[in-house]
């Protein structure tokens, strides 16, 4: 598997620098990722340009929702998810905590914007 990276409005591209991630337990490769450095002045002004006005066109509501489905498609993929923690050396435990706590605060943080925030793009 090829892990692409998207960064400032694109995917990677062929990396020049490529590294091979193996699963520590069995030696076998898992997945292949770009090593190159990145332009992360681009990346931050494109985040303060073109993502912040994409942002500011949604309401804590619709941010709320975002959050929400994407809290959904994480667990859907929850299994796969296990799968590639354990080829990390993580335990289980570790896995639980990361994989749940991180699809749970993300409905956490989607209930919390619908409930206390305003259907609004700004708090005055």
């Amino acid at each position: 598997m090829l892990v692409k990276n998207y960064l400032v409005g694109t995917w990677s591209g062929e990396p020049d620098d490529r590294q091979t991630y193996c699963d520590p337990t069995t030696g076998q490769p898992v997945a292949t990722y770009c090593s190159d450095k990145f332009d992360l002045e681009a990346a931050f002004t494109y985040a303060r340009t073109v993502g912040r006005q994409s942002l500011e066109q949604t309401t804590f509501h619709d941010r709320a929702s975002i959050l929400k489905a994407l809290a959904k498609v994480l667990g859907e993929g929850k299994d796969q998810l296990y799968q590639s923690s354990s080829q990390t050396g993580a335990t289980k435990a570790d896995s639980v905590v990361d994989i749940d706590g991180g699809i749970g605060t993300l409905f956490v943080f989607a209930s919390r914007g619908t409930n206390e925030l305003p259907n609004a793009k700004a708090i005055v």
